[in-house]
C-alpha cells in the first residue's frame, strides 16, 4: 500500500491497522464480562456489592476506550497532513505501541501503571500537537 495517492489511500491503510486497537478493545470487554461471570454479578443494576469487584477491568476498560477514541480520531486527522512515505512508517508504530502498551497496562494496573499509560498517551499528545500546530498554520496563512 505504498503507492498512496489520495487521502482514500491513506485513510484505508490507516483503518486496517486500527484493527489492533479494536482487538484490544474487545479483549477488554472480554475481561470485564468474564469477571462478572466468575463473581456472580451479572447484572450491573442488581445491588449486589459486588460492582467493587469489577473496578479493576472497568477501568482498565474505561482507560483503553477513552485512548483508542483519541488516537483512531488523531489518526485519521495526522494523515491529511503527512506524506505517504511518513503515514506508512508512522500509522504502524502508533498502534503497535498502543497495543502493547494496553497490554503492559493491564499487567501493571494499578500500582505500576505510569510508564505503560504513557506509551499510548505520550503518541496521542504528539499527533495532538503536531495536528493543532498544521491546522494553526493553514487556518492563519494569509
Amino acid at each position: 500500500m505504498k503507492n498512496m495517492k489520495t487521502y482514500g489511500d491513506k485513510l484505508e491503510f490507516t483503518v486496517k491497522h486500527l484493527s489492533l486497537g479494536v482487538l484490544w478493545s474487545l479483549i477488554s470487554i472480554l475481561m470485564v464480562i468474564l469477571r462478572r461471570l466468575s463473581i456472580g454479578a451479572i447484572n450491573p443494576l442488581a445491588n449486589q456489592n459486588r460492582e467493587m469487584y469489577l473496578k479493576r477491568p472497568a477501568n482498565i476498560l474505561q482507560n483503553s476506550l477513552e485512548q483508542f477514541i483519541i488516537s483512531s480520531f488523531g489518526q485519521i486527522s495526522l494523515i491529511s497532513y503527512l506524506p505517504n512515505w511518513a503515514v506508512v512508517k508512522v500509522v504502524p508504530w502508533i498502534n503497535f505501541l498502543f497495543f502493547v502498551g494496553r497490554i503492559s497496562f493491564t499487567l501493571g494496573y494499578p500500582k505500576y501503571r505510569t510508564f505503560r499509560m504513557l506509551m499510548t498517551l505520550v503518541p496521542n499528545i504528539g499527533m495532538t500537537c503536531f495536528i493543532t500546530f498544521n491546522w494553526m498554520r493553514f487556518a492563519f496563512q494569509v
